[in-house]
């Protein structure tokens, strides 16, 4: 378990989220509040979106059972882990940051 441990603490930190696209492709760990979030089922990802300490919102998605069994709340404070990727949306004229993350961890304060 400490390789884990190690790797984690080795990630970028993001705290405001217009820094996100510096990372563009690697993983990062970021803390930030948690504004929505729609659960996927069978066929879909689960989905959401966190407002980082600058205001900037930043989008994720999941494999459902990452958040199963997991209270969570809107307007919690969340760390994320994961991958940094864009949006592929083509209407969309700038990319918009996007992170599919395979943790997700609620801070109690």
């Amino acid at each position: 378990g400490g390789k884990l441990a190690r790797e984690i603490s080795d990630l970028p930190k993001i705290s405001n989220g217009t820094d996100i696209m510096q990372f563009l492709g690697k993983f990062v760990i970021m803390r930030a509040k948690l504004v929505k979030l729609h659960h996927g089922g069978k066929r879909g990802p689960s989905k959401g979106c966190v407002v980082c300490g600058d205001g900037a919102t930043v989008h994720f998605s999941c494999v459902p059972f990452i958040l199963r069994n997991k209270e969570i709340n809107l307007g919690d404070q969340v760390v994320l882990i994961g991958k940094v990727d864009q949006s592929n949306k083509r209407s969309a004229s700038i990319a918009i940051p996007w992170i599919t993350i395979d943790h997700l961890q609620v801070i109690s304060d």
